[in-house]
């Protein structure tokens, strides 16, 4: 028999006093696991699309206005091509003024539904579509979607539901705000974080503030009694019909009629020019 060398008994003692070092010889690789994908939100894949036909709608409308000065200029002159750049920024400027008056008018008009065009769901969707033209509720997947789908068939589960005792203590608030002289838009755009909480109520709470506000408005005027030696505000009929009188949102024919007269004033400069 042979002798046994020296690092052969060295690793026989090992592996009987050490299993771990004969398993790990016949180990299989680690397994790698794969990163899962990131799901994109469906909002903000709306928007991504949005964001690019409006980059090159852009980019299309700058090639136009390059082309048509390069014409202008050509054909007649330099007085011509600065007369026509000139009345091309008066006529963006037109569209850009009627949009940012419709916007104003929708937020207010949208307040008056107890809708808070800074907080509320309902009012970044019906923001966003004025401004964009893109109605997220048309978007499967968006919180606008699923509430469209709630309106039309679980109306119960829908927030025009869930949330119309919150939604009214809001019209209350700018009922208030306006029989004490007080812009309802700032007031709103500035306490966002208070506009939260309402709609975060408990829904017997807010029950429980919309009646208590109801009744103040329609006894003394405003939402909480009047201290000691304040004057009270005559009293309101209803809430309900302040709320019908009020501004209406503007439609898409409206806005239209809107960039329509802006654009025909422009081309009036601009042929007097």
């Amino acid at each position: 028999v042979k002798p046994v060398s020296l690092a052969l008994l060295t690793l026989l003692s090992l592996e009987k006093t050490t299993p771990l070092l004969h398993q790990s010889a016949h180990a299989s690789a680690p397994v790698m696991l794969m990163p899962k994908m990131k799901q994109m939100d469906p909002e903000e894949v709306a928007f991504d699309q949005y964001y690019k036909r409006e980059d090159e709608r852009v980019k299309a409308q700058m090639a136009e206005r390059q082309r048509n000065m390069r014409e202008i200029e050509a054909r007649d002159g330099k007085e011509a091509r600065i007369a026509y750049e000139r009345a091309w920024d008066r006529e963006r400027k037109a569209e850009s003024d009627a949009k940012v008056q419709g916007l104003d008018i929708l937020k207010r008009s949208l307040l008056d539904q107890g809708i808070c065009p800074f907080v509320d769901p309902e009012g970044f969707r019906q923001i966003t579509k004025y401004e964009t033209g893109m109605d997220l509720a048309d978007f499967e997947g968006t919180q606008a979607n699923m509430e469209k789908i709630n309106q039309e068939k679980y109306p119960e589960q829908s927030q025009a539901t869930k949330k119309k005792n919150h939604r009214f203590i809001i019209q209350c608030k700018v009922q208030d705000l306006k029989r004490r002289g007080m812009d309802p838009l700032q007031y709103f755009e500035d306490n966002q974080r208070e506009t939260t909480q309402i709609l975060e109520m408990f829904p017997k709470s807010a029950a429980e503030l919309a009646n208590q506000f109801r009744s103040n408005l329609e006894q003394y005027g405003q939402i909480v009694p009047p201290k000691d030696g304040e004057e009270p505000l005559p009293p309101l009929a209803t809430v309900e019909t302040e709320t019908a009188a009020a501004v209406a949102a503007p439609s898409k024919k409206d806005i239209k009629a809107e960039k329509a007269a802006a654009k025909t004033k422009a081309q009036e400069e601009k042929a007097a020019a």
